[in-house]
């Protein structure tokens, strides 16, 4: 059983208790017997005899953590005859040596050693901070020695002693066959350690050995003239030592018989073209190194991967023609490698050269074609095709060379690569959809732009179905039904188009100097409004012949005009009851003041928020961003003008509250709601461009 002090210590104390309670018995049995006689002067009873001593020692108070420390117990039993005769001898002898440790410091116990004869034991030190031993001895008399206690500081971080710092040279360092150079070896040690020793050699007769003639060692700095008799490059080195046991070195070269330095050969890589592509194979020539000592044709003599050997398929160099055949694997991103060429023989020196460069991924996608129209979710047979992404702003997008030709799959599932290279690639998709209203039996397309350098394993491209020429065009109450059945949570059933009295496109904005539309652009607004199936149903189908009859539906303005639909109060700019008016805003932004492209407004009849009627709307449209493109302005004009339409409850802005029907979104209804207006549909998203409108290529 293992016992610690406290046990010790005790068992001592009861072990006293008995001894007083029989001394006592004793003392009271005496003075019954008239033994013990009472004196004011007698002197007290000395002690019965002295206790041991006990020694604890560590061999380090400071370390490390994880060090180990010697820990010692010994003792030395005393004895009062000793006392009075120090010749004489003692009966006494340690008989329990006893030792506990604390190595986390937390006051409690983590080792007992009890034993019979002294404790020599290595301990590690694993915690940091403070470890705490005690220790103490038991003679055969039963006596306990005081408690000895040390601590050891246990350091987290290592204290690191530095090698010392060598200074050699050689002056002159250049010199003739039989001349002299003065060489001096030097060294300081920032730790403050002792320098012990200094050691200066060469094979100063460059016959491939160091004889010990050729060394100089002493315990102080060493500087002293040499005569050089051997003609060629010697190094001499020097050597520093401390009283740690750190040592220090340097070497430098002395060129003896004006001998020349062969210098190294050199080879520029930097005009090789080191891009490689994503499974393919690729030969370079390497350019000719060059070497300033030694004329002539320097040889590459092999090649080493560095980095990348897990994107590496083969490489093979051909000295004869400086060609290196390099096949990347198929990788699923970028990924970057390096070679070291070596070069040189051991007559015009060696040297290497490291080739870096990146291995291009050919992007692949895999997916499928998707509908979110009554049969969302299912797989649809129909085309992808991709492009490079050229420009891409605010959702209009200039596509460049087609990298992906057009693929149709009978399952609706594919899998395409990338014919090059590129940073971004615009991914489009479309269906088949018998009885299209363009008439190419073709879904409107998806389009989805992704980052080049990557693969893709499940990209889905889910396509808006185009309306069907069976149900087209449909009347202003089909509409108004379908708009009832598809948001009654909104109280729809009091939408009344028939407040709406036309549509005006101003040439100028209310206020001065903050938008204009020149003719080009009002041009360009008016196509699109009257090629808007929405527009048409919004009054009737009767478009043409209500402009004929003088009853205007859409005016667009000039500087001629003088009756204008709008009103304009404190809160900002409001549309006037029952018409959507288009205005030009130079420098447009969001709630957030981001940049955009369009904005529209919607009011409530009579701007009652109760009443839940759609009566006017005004839609801002930015001339500093649409400026001179007119096909954007068209697609941001009518984007616009379908949120104006068929936004309920007043909220008119897919960036804030995705209520609109706009856009390729499953929450927006079935596909049947796209038959009442949407022949233009998109959304404002990174990664999304417009739907493909009548006219647009896939």
């Amino acid at each position: 059983m293992t016992r610690t002090l406290q046990d010790f210590v005790s068992n001592i104390k009861e072990n006293s208790k008995k001894i007083k309670r029989n001394l006592r018995r004793l003392g009271l049995a005496l003075a019954a017997s008239s033994m013990i006689v009472s004196c004011q002067d007698c002197t007290p009873f000395p002690p019965s005899d002295l206790p041991p001593e006990a020694t604890l020692t560590v061999n380090k108070t400071n370390v490390n953590k994880g060090e180990s420390v010697n820990v010692k117990v010994n003792g030395t039993a005393k004895s009062l005859k000793n006392l009075r005769d120090v010749n004489a001898k003692s009966d006494k002898f340690i008989v329990s040596y006893h030792l506990d440790a604390d190595y986390d410091g937390n006051g409690s116990i983590d080792e007992t050693i009890d034993q019979e004869t002294p404790i020599d034991v290595n301990r590690q030190l694993d915690y940091v901070g403070k470890a705490k031993f005690s220790a103490m001895v038991v003679d055969n008399k039963g006596l306990t020695s005081d408690v000895k206690s040390l601590e050891v500081i246990v350091n987290d971080i290592p204290i690191v002693n530095h090698a010392p710092v060598v200074s050699l040279s050689a002056n002159p360092n250049s010199l003739k066959v039989g001349e002299s150079s003065q060489l001096s070896l030097n060294a300081t040690d920032e730790d403050g350690d002792t320098i012990v020793k200094y050691k200066l050699y060469a094979d100063f007769n460059l016959d491939g050995t160091v004889s010990s003639d050729e060394v100089k060692e002493q315990n102080n700095v060493i500087s002293f003239s040499k005569q050089f008799n051997t003609p060629g490059i010697i190094k001499v080195y020097g050597e520093a030592y401390d009283d740690k046991g750190n040592v220090g070195r340097n070497s430098v070269d002395v060129n003896v018989g004006n001998i020349p330095v062969n210098k190294l050969p050199q080879v520029d890589l930097s005009a090789v073209d080191k891009s490689l592509i994503d499974g393919k194979e690729k030969t370079i020539t390497l350019p000719e190194p060059t070497d300033e000592d030694t004329p002539g044709i320097i040889p590459y003599t092999k090649v080493d991967v560095i980095e990348g050997n897990a994107y590496l398929d083969s490489i093979s160099l051909n000295p004869t023609t400086k060609e290196l055949s390099i096949k990347a694997k198929a990788v699923s991103q970028n990924q970057n490698y390096k070679l070291r060429l070596s070069f040189g023989t051991d007559e015009t020196n060696k040297n290497t050269a490291d080739l870096e460069g990146i291995i291009y991924n050919l992007c692949n996608i895999k997916g499928q074609i998707e509908s979110n129209g009554e049969d969302e979710g299912i797989t649809k047979a129909g085309d992808v095709i991709a492009y490079d992404v050229i420009k891409e702003v605010y959702g209009s997008i200039t596509k460049g060379e087609n990298v992906i030709p057009e693929t149709s799959t009978p399952d609706g599932k594919f899998n395409v690569q990338a014919n090059k290279v590129i940073n971004k690639i615009l991914l489009r998709a479309r269906f088949n959809d018998p009885g299209n209203l363009d008439g190419d039996n073709k879904s409107y397309v998806r389009s989805l732009i992704l980052d080049a350098s990557k693969d893709y394993d499940n990209i889905v491209m889910v396509c808006e179905p185009s309306p069907n020429p069976s149900t087209f065009p449909v009347t202003k109450q089909d509409f108004y039904q379908f708009v009832l059945n598809t948001y009654p949570d909104y109280s729809l059933e009091k939408w009344d188009l028939s407040t709406i009295e036309g549509i005006e496109v101003l040439y100028k904005h209310p206020d001065p100097d903050r938008g204009e539309f020149n003719s080009l652009a009002r041009e360009a607004l008016r196509e699109r409004i009257y090629a808007s199936d929405g527009v048409k149903a919004l009054f009737n189908h009767k478009l043409d012949s209500a402009i004929d009859s003088g009853s205007v539906k859409v005016q667009i303005d000039d500087e001629n005009t003088t009756k204008f639909h709008y009103w304009y109060n404190i809160a900002g700019f409001s549309s006037h009851p029952n018409w959507i008016v288009v205005v030009p805003v130079y420098d447009l932004r969001d709630i957030n003041n981001v940049p955009c492209a369009g904005l529209t407004g919607v009011q409530y009849l009579n701007n009652s928020p109760n009443t839940h009627i759609l009566n006017g709307a005004v839609i801002r449209l930015n001339t500093m961003q649409i400026y001179g493109n007119y096909e954007w302005l068209k697609r941001v004009g009518m984007h616009e003008l379908n949120h104006a339409i068929t936004s309920p409850h007043g909220e008119g802005t897919t960036l804030m509250r995705q209520y609109s029907v706009m856009g390729n979104m499953k929450s927006a209804g079935p596909a049947d709601i796209k038959k009442a207006n949407l022949l233009y549909s998109g959304r404002y998203k990174a990664g999304e461009e417009y739907k493909r409108i009548l006219g647009t290529d896939f």
